[in-house]
């Protein structure tokens, strides 16, 4: 006995055979497109012969973003780093000349050198600058950040003066 479909079964069948016909008549299309190029390759082959063009020297300039497609072997860049490690590490004399990597128990002769002179982290206009020295920045905005500044420092220096009254400090 042959079950019932109900509306949307029915809709959803011929929805399925309405996509396979087209899918069919999009492959016929390709492969009538495709057999005509080729039959267009074969009149060119036929008509001006095997014409092999020379290969330019020139590389071709890479797109941004594109990478290195395997023109020189990984492993062999790969294998050349670790001969050049090795040797580094079997002259130590040579590595310390370079500035390399510093052993564990290697013991410094004299404290860093500053190079760069570094810069201020935030570019004031007219020297305005504000003292929020000590002042966490979860509690609020720069303004709010220097009024609790002031306030703090004359809370220091009344606690101060009081201890001077006293005679503590």
């Amino acid at each position: 006995m042959k079950e019932r479909q109900t509306k949307t079964e029915k809709r959803l069948h011929k929805l399925y055979a309405q996509w396979r016909e087209e899918e069919a008549k999009i492959r016929e299309k390709e492969d009538e497109r495709q057999e005509q190029e080729e039959e267009e390759e074969d009149e060119k082959q036929a008509a001006y012969g095997d014409v092999k063009f020379p290969e330019s020297s020139k590389k071709r300039r890479k797109m941004v973003g594109e990478t290195n497609d395997g023109e020189e072997d990984p492993w062999a860049i790969l294998k050349q780093r670790r001969r050049a490690k090795e040797a580094e590490e079997r002259e130590p004399d040579q590595r310390e000349r370079k500035g390399g990597l510093r052993g564990l128990h290697d013991v410094v002769q004299a404290p860093p050198s500053m190079t760069v002179v570094p810069k201020e982290k935030f570019k004031m206009k007219n020297n305005a600058k504000v003292d929020v020295a000590n002042i966490p920045s979860a509690s609020g905005s720069l303004k709010r950040r220097e009024e609790l500044s002031d306030a703090r420092k004359e809370v220091i220096e009344r606690y101060r003066a009081m201890m001077r009254g006293k005679g503590g400090l």
